[in-house]
């Protein structure tokens, strides 16, 4: 069945802000228009997308199926219209320069968090840079980087959790996050073609895009072609980033420590006197 562009976006919004007026806020629309065109939306495909509770609007089961299809629909429907801008740009011109149509990248994964269900990009393949077999770990490495994955997927979830409370136009860092979600990948072994990159920004894909091409280049991620399917692309940080991001890390993890010492020597002592 033939779907509205603009019902998909409004849907998809939704989902990333967690309830109508969030996603307004971020689309520059009003809030009734949003809901309207995803109540259409709901009563062409004869299924709820979205049920409310106390914590704002949350993607059904269905609809969580739905929307990954309707992302990577809409990606889709976006390197058509770049394509053919591109193409009136030489035209107007007169560049008469040719240019194959690239194939798209493979389907992109909406993050787990948003909407729901568990969902892997590839299989674990505990790809490394510059391919072939991983390193293997040192003594300690795996703890050490388990605590690091564990520490990025807390401020992932605290950060959706003061965007659904605040708004995600207020508090979104997509290049942060992006990178968070990409170490998170990298540690569980699974590749990231860029639209899997681009989805785990709390902003809109041009701004996400547009991150993407500030890290690409400040050397902060590499993109590399996908050894077993030639028609994707992988995002991979690169060896400085890693260790950057491993260093914040550490601070991080060493203040909290330090907190809960705090805490716990108060503790001790309140119960002494």
């Amino acid at each position: 069945m033939p779907f509205d562009l603009k019902q998909l976006r409004y849907a998809l919004a939704t989902a990333r802000h967690g309830s109508f007026g969030h996603a307004a806020a971020a689309l520059d629309v009003v809030a009734t228009a949003i809901e309207e065109q995803v109540a259409a939306l709901e009563a062409q495909l004869r299924f709820r997308l979205f049920d409310d509770d106390a914590a704002g609007l949350r993607t059904t089961a269905d609809g969580a199926r739905f929307l990954r299809d309707a992302e990577h629909l809409l990606w889709q429907a976006e390197q058509v219209a770049l394509r053919l801008a591109d193409a009136r740009i030489r035209s107007a011109f007169g560049t008469g320069e040719h240019r194959p149509f690239e194939p798209f990248d493979a389907p992109c994964t909406c993050s787990d968090p948003l909407f729901g269900l568990a969902h892997t990009d590839h299989p674990p393949t505990h790809a490394h840079e510059g391919g072939g077999p991983p390193d293997a770990p040192a003594e300690g490495e795996d703890d050490r980087t388990a605590r690091y994955a564990d520490l990025c997927r807390a401020i992932l979830a605290a950060r959706r959790y003061i965007g659904r409370a605040f708004g995600h136009d207020l508090i979104a860092d997509p290049a942060s996050e992006m990178l968070l979600d990409l170490y998170v990948r990298e540690h569980e072994g699974r590749t990231t073609s860029i639209t899997s990159f681009w989805g785990a920004a709390s902003a809109a894909f041009g701004t996400a895009r547009r991150s993407f091409t500030v890290m690409e280049n400040r050397a902060l991620v590499t993109r590399t072609p996908d050894p077993g399917d030639g028609r994707r692309v992988l995002v991979q940080l690169t060896p400085s980033t890693r260790r950057q991001l491993e260093q914040c890390f550490d601070v991080i993890l060493a203040g909290a420590a330090q907190s809960v010492d705090a805490i716990a020597g108060t503790a001790k002592r309140t119960a002494s006197g």
